[in-house]
C-alpha cells in the first residue's frame, strides 16, 4: 500500500535581509493513512517549514511533495487553495477564530467555502462541536471562549470537510498542563478513529502519545524513529484454578513489567516470556526489544499527576494480598475506609490509570483511575 503522504528530496531555501537561510535541506519522508507523527526538535530546525510545504501553504525549492499520489508542491495557486479546503485541516496554536463568528459559524465557513448547502453543514457544525465536547457553547463567541474551548473549536473547524490529513502546529502551545492534556487526549481519539495527524510539538506528553516522533535539526530529520508499541501480544494468564488469555498491545504489556523494575530487568522478563505478579503467573511468546526500542516505548507513557484527586465512584478497587488480587464491588465498606488514607501510587500502572493504595487488615486496597486516552489492559480483553 502507498503512503498517503511521500516527501522526496524536499529543500526549501528563502532569503532573509542578505543571506539565504536553508530552513528544509534535502528531507525525505514517508507517512501512512491512519498514522500520528510528531516533528520535534529545537526552535528554527525547520519543522513548522516542512509542515507548511506538506499543507501547501508554501512551495519547495527543490523536491516534491504527494498527497494521495498528488504532487502538491506543483500546484498553482487556485488548485492549492482548493486543496487546502478539501484534503488538508490545520489547527494553529493562536486558534485562528474568527472574532465576530459564533463557535458554530467558525465550523461552518469552510464548509461554505466548499459550497456545502446551509442546512447540511449547519448539522455538521453541530455534529463536530458535540464531538469536541463544546455543544453547549455553539452560539458563543471566540471571546466568550476560553483557550482550551477555542482549540477544541478550531479541531472540529479543521474536520469540517473531512481532511484526508489533520496537521497541527503546537496546538498545546498556548494551553496550560491541564488543558494540554485534554487537547491530546482529543487528538489521541482522532487518531484512534482513524485520522491521519501530523503534528508539530515541543510538548513532550504530546509527542510521546505519537505512533512515531520524527526529530529535526538544522533542517534535516535527524531521527526517523517508529515504535511498534501497538503490536498485539497474547498473554496467558494464571490465578489458582482459573487461567484466561487477554490481548495486550506490547505498550500495555512493558507497563505491566515496570512496577518494580529497571530497564534491563524488563528486557530480560519479555525475552524469557513469563512472569509472576500479585499471585497471578503471566507467560506470552518471548519479545525481544533494544534497549533503545525499549526506551522509546517508555518514553510514550504519561507523566504523574499527583494532584489528581481520588473520585471512588469513578475508580476500579481492589483487595490485594499475599494470595493474589480480587475486584471490590463499588459498594463495599472497605472502599470507603480506605479511600480517605489512600496514597498517590501512580508508577503501578503509570501508562493507562492514576494508582493510590491504602494499607487495609492484612492486604491493601488498590483504587485505578483510567487516564483520558489511554487503554486500559482489562478492556483489551476478548
Amino acid at each position: 500500500m502507498s503512503a498517503l503522504v511521500r516527501v522526496e528530496g524536499v529543500r526549501r531555501d528563502y532569503r532573509a535581509g542578505g543571506d539565504v537561510v536553508h530552513a528544509v535541506r534535502g528531507v525525505d519522508l514517508a507517512i501512512d493513512a491512519g498514522e500520528w507523527v510528531a516533528i520535534v526538535g529545537p526552535s528554527g530546525c525547520g519543522k513548522s517549514t516542512l509542515l507548511n510545504l506538506l499543507g501547501a501553504i508554501d512551495t519547495p525549492s527543490a523536491g516534491r511533495v504527494f498527497v494521495r499520489e498528488r504532487d502538491v508542491s506543483s500546484l498553482g495557486d487556485r488548485e492549492a487553495t482548493r486543496f487546502r479546503l478539501l484534503d488538508v485541516g490545520f489547527v494553529f496554536q493562536r486558534f485562528y477564530l474568527m472574532p465576530a463568528l459564533t463557535a458554530r459559524e467558525n465550523i461552518e465557513l469552510p464548509m461554505a467555502e466548499a459550497g456545502v448547502p446551509r442546512d447540511a453543514r449547519r448539522a455538521r457544525a453541530m455534529e463536530l462541536l458535540a464531538y469536541v465536547g463544546v455543544a453547549d457553547r455553539a452560539r458563543h463567541f471566540p471571546a466568550q471562549l476560553s483557550g482550551g474551548e477555542q482549540q477544541r473549536v478550531a479541531i472540529a473547524r479543521a474536520l469540517a470537510n473531512r481532511p484526508a490529513l489533520l496537521l497541527a502546529d503546537e496546538p498545546t502551545g498556548e494551553l496550560d498542563a491541564r488543558t494540554g492534556a485534554e487537547i491530546i487526549a482529543l487528538l489521541s481519539r482522532l487518531n484512534r478513529e482513524g485520522t491521519t495527524l501530523v503534528v508539530v510539538t515541543h510538548d513532550e506528553e504530546l509527542a510521546a502519545s505519537a505512533q512515531r516522533v520524527v526529530h529535526m535539526r538544522d533542517g534535516v530529520i535527524i531521527d526517523n524513529h517508529s515504535r511498534d508499541a501497538g503490536l498485539i501480544v497474547p498473554v496467558r494468564m494464571q490465578q489458582g484454578e482459573g487461567e484466561r488469555t487477554v490481548r495486550w498491545p506490547l505498550r500495555t504489556l512493558i507497563a505491566w513489567l515496570f512496577v518494580g523494575r529497571q530497564c534491563d530487568e524488563v528486557r530480560a522478563v519479555l525475552a524469557r516470556g513469563e512472569t509472576e505478579r500479585d499471585g497471578t503467573r503471566a507467560a506470552w511468546a518471548p519479545v525481544h526489544l533494544s534497549p533503545e526500542e525499549l526506551t522509546a516505548i517508555e518514553r510514550t507513557f504519561p507523566a504523574a499527576a499527583p494532584s489528581r484527586a481520588l473520585d471512588p465512584r469513578r475508580a476500579r478497587a481492589w483487595l490485594v494480598t499475599s494470595n493474589g488480587s480480587a475486584p471490590l464491588v463499588p459498594d463495599d465498606s472497605r472502599i470507603v475506609e480506605a479511600a480517605p488514607q489512600a496514597t498517590y501510587r501512580w508508577f503501578d500502572y503509570g501508562v493507562w490509570a492514576d494508582v493510590w493504595e491504602a494499607r487495609h487488615g492484612d492486604g491493601v486496597v488498590r483504587f485505578e483511575m483510567p487516564r483520558d486516552g489511554e487503554r486500559a489492559p482489562w478492556s483489551t480483553a476478548p
